[in-house]
Formats: structure tokens, sequence, C-alpha cells
């Protein structure tokens, strides 16, 4: 445990040391992200922060999530891993990137975006395309090259948690 006032170092690897579970936690987080969009297309994530050896993430009206609706998320999320769907990396003219978040019920990170604008003008995404449909996320952190990659790092799986 740090000691009091320290900072804490973000680590990139699990308790028996992969260094590429930094990588497949984020690639997670950008798939369940897609997933709820495909599967609750009125609903969106917030959140997405690591836990243990796991992310949390909330969806907007958990309230009212049952457990149908995760196992709809998570057969999505089985389809996207599934495919091996390409992950690329690429950028949009400032404006347009923040067009697409809010079109895309991401108002979070249009709200960031709008406060943050690069000096090239010119904002780095991460992209997934499933069935001729881009999804498209800010590109904070690296991410596992294709969807399929994620089974080759680690087990994955859905909790849902009402508190």
């Amino acid at each position: 445990m740090p000691e009091s006032g320290s900072k804490r170092e973000r680590s990139e690897t699990t308790y028996d040391g992969s260094p590429e579970f930094g990588t497949f936690r984020r690639t997670l987080r950008f798939l369940f992200s897609v997933a709820v969009e495909r599967a609750l297309p009125n609903s969106r994530t917030v959140g997405g922060n690591p836990v243990g050896n796991g992310y949390w993430y909330l969806i907007d009206d958990q309230d009212n999530t049952t457990q149908g609706d995760v196992d709809k998320i998570a057969a999505e999320m089985k389809k996207l891993v599934d495919l091996n769907a390409a992950i690329s990396e690429v950028t949009k003219p400032h404006a347009d990137a923040i067009a697409y978040l809010e079109k895309a019920n991401q108002p979070y990170a249009a709200k960031l975006l709008a406060k943050r604008v690069p000096r090239s003008g010119l904002v780095p995404m991460h992209s997934i395309t499933i069935e001729g449909t881009d999804y498209l996320r800010l590109k904070l952190s690296p991410l596992l090259p294709a969807s399929g990659k994620v089974e080759e790092v680690a087990s994955w799986g859905l909790v849902r948690y009402k508190g």
C-alpha cells in the first residue's frame, strides 16, 4: 500500500506478470462499449476504470438493466471476439470527431474532446468495422490489433452487479 500522499503507479501487468494484460483490459473495455452500443442502442457506458484484473463500467440506465440485457451484451461481446475484426487507428478532424461522438451517444467523450484540441487538429481514434458499420472511440492507449486477440491473452466474462 502506498504511503499517505504518494502517487500510485498504474500497472500494465497482471499479478502473474503478464505484460500484455493492460492492453488486454483496454481492448475489452473498447469491445464492451461497442457491444453495449450494438446490443442496447439507447444506452451508453460510463466509467471504464480498472479494478483488480478487470474493468468496471456503468450503464447509464443501470437501474433498469436486466440480466437479459447483460446476456445480450455478453453475446455481442462473444460475437465481436469470434469475428476477430481488425482494430485500427484512424484520425478525424476535431469537429468531425466531436460530431461523431455526439451522434454515437458518447456525450462524455465529446465533452472531454471539446476541451482538448490537438495541435494538429486531428483526433486519434480506435476503429472497428462490424457488418459494414464503423465504431469509433477516442484513442487513449494502445489496444490489441484485433478483437479475437483477447482470447490469446486471458479469459473474460461479464458480471452484473447492482449495489
